[in-house]
């Protein structure tokens, strides 16, 4: 991280340069937002793969005039899914795909898994929370 200050726009500009050249974070990228405000680039929403996540993050921080990279509120898929995992009773499948929950549940009622929908929803890098149509269930 350089010190040395430069104008936000253009710290901006070369963050879609990043983004662009790596089509894993072209794929990713109606999932997650930054900013930039006095060389601090914060990040948040979610990508698709840790390793995605990784070459953002680590490219980022080498541009000139970053003076620091927020980014406790982007997750990745395998982030959400292990959030997801520790908040989900016994009879309640789940899979994330683009920060999207799909759950399955084989007995949970429906009060039970309103709840767990709410309290889902509320974890970095989740988009959206729904209930896996009934045919997929055995796929999850």
């Amino acid at each position: 991280m350089n010190t040395e200050h430069r104008p936000d726009v253009d710290i901006e500009e070369e963050i879609a340069r990043i983004v662009h050249s790596y089509s894993p974070l072209q794929m990713s990228r109606p999932y997650f937002t930054y900013i930039v405000l006095d060389g601090v680039v914060t990040f948040r929403g979610n990508i698709r793969t840790q390793q995605a996540k990784s070459v953002l993050l680590e490219n980022t921080a080498k541009l000139h005039g970053v003076l620091r990279v927020e980014s406790a509120l982007l997750r990745d898929d395998e982030e959400v899914r292990g959030m997801v995992g520790a908040m989900l009773p016994d009879d309640v499948l789940a899979s994330v795909h683009g920060g999207v929950v799909s759950l399955a549940s084989q007995g949970a009622d429906s009060t039970v898994m309103g709840e767990v929908m709410r309290k889902i929803s509320t974890l970095p890098g989740v988009r959206r929370v729904g209930k896996a149509a009934e045919e997929s269930v055995s796929s999850l």
